[in-house]
């Protein structure tokens, strides 16, 4: 990806903290930050991640797998497929849509997390999968659809956690 960047001219930092395979090491960058707002497990970040979003409010949440549980549409307008999540955005009074994580397909375990199916570019979400396989589908193609989004389904499969969709 470094290579990428470098030969595509993107900046980009490296964090200070090595990535591995426990909660404690594999958690740092799984943040979400938006103009306003940064979320994430307290303790859990990358210094050099909080430097960089520290003029912006932090909202800690209960969950160090933060962007795999969590999607920000647009404003204040969020999906997670985490109940405790969820009561902190409700909370602070985030529009929030929960998304049951059952039915999400990854390897090696029950369920993924929405977060980890979907990206978001200006007024579109891109899924890794369908959404309409899913229980909750039809819920949350109505929100967002009343939110003025575009949903691009990338497969007619059930929804993949890939990790998610980001955009260069």
């Amino acid at each position: 990806m470094f290579r990428f960047f470098e030969q595509h001219n993107i900046a980009y930092r490296k964090g200070k903290t090595e990535v591995g395979n426990e909660l404690s090491n594999s958690t740092q960058y799984n943040c979400l930050s938006t103009t306003d707002f940064f979320f994430h497990k307290p303790g859990f970040t990358d210094p050099v991640i909080m430097e960089i979003n520290e003029g912006k409010e932090f909202i800690p949440l209960p969950q160090a797998y933060t962007r795999c549980s969590l999607i920000h549409l647009c404003e204040n307008n969020y999906i997670t497929s985490d109940k405790g999540i969820e009561k902190v955005l409700l909370k602070k009074g985030f529009s929030c849509f929960y998304f049951h994580p059952g039915e999400i397909r990854i390897p090696g375990h029950n369920n993924g997390f929405i977060g980890g199916t979907a990206g978001v570019w200006r007024k579109r979400i891109f899924f890794n999968g369908n959404i309409e396989l899913h229980a909750d589908g039809q819920r949350l193609k109505e929100h967002l659809l009343n939110l003025g989004l575009e949903i691009i389904c990338l497969s007619d499969e059930y929804l993949y956690d890939g990790g998610c969709i980001f955009f260069v």
